[in-house]
């Protein structure tokens, strides 16, 4: 199965790519990606997940908005994927 590849915006404008897979119906599964990478870190372990995992691979902020002057805080990560889910 290929993953979708979707784009969610917050509600400060910002978009993030993720994709999702899988059966709706099925087992929620969330995969966060370590600093510096995004969900296409994810691409080779999607295609090995069966199809009742309902897999959401998501492109966190603090990679989209590398331009954003300051440090990344946890909060600047935390906040979109809570207003993702």
């Amino acid at each position: 199965m290929e993953p979708i590849v979707k784009t969610a915006e917050l509600s400060n404008q910002v978009k993030l790519p993720y994709a999702e897979q899988g059966d709706p119906s099925g087992v929620p599964v969330l995969l966060l990606h370590a600093i510096a990478d995004s969900w296409h870190t994810f691409k080779v372990l999607l295609a090995h997940l069966p199809d009742h995992i309902h897999a959401f691979a998501l492109t966190q902020r603090a990679m989209v908005m590398r331009a954003v002057p300051g440090q990344v805080t946890v909060s600047m990560i935390s906040q979109p994927i809570w207003q993702c889910l």
